[in-house]
């Protein structure tokens, strides 16, 4: 053994264009890496949700109603999605979300190519 380990970054392979697609076909999921990239930092699925709805419809920022289904849509849908292709990683125990091996790629693809 040389003493040396690969990060994992280093043994992933790109994303497909069409996992790019698949992963970037949903809105949420678009504007919930938009959000992971500006922030920069590990963050609860409460925060993120917060974060997401603020920047979705300020209208309903603070309707908790709408923020709760949001929260779920994240935990079960659009964050095990991006985790399960290494762009997120998630805790689901903790609840908290952070930038995986694959996600400065698809969010430097994803800045370039949105029409906000």
């Amino acid at each position: 053994m040389s003493g040396t380990t690969e990060s994992p970054r280093a043994t992933l392979d790109p994303l497909t264009l069409d996992e790019k697609f698949t992963l970037l076909a949903d809105s949420q999921r678009r504007t919930l890496l938009l959000v992971l990239g500006r922030v920069g930092e590990p963050v609860s699925i409460g925060g993120l949700g917060e974060r997401l709805l603020a920047r979705e419809d300020p209208a309903s920022a603070t309707d908790s109603a709408a923020l709760d289904e949001l929260e779920l849509r994240l935990h079960h849908v659009h964050v095990p999605k991006l985790a399960q292709r290494d762009v997120l990683e998630y805790d689901p125990e903790s609840g908290i979300v952070s930038r995986g091996p694959r996600f400065d790629r698809i969010y430097s693809w994803l800045v370039s190519h949105d029409e906000r």
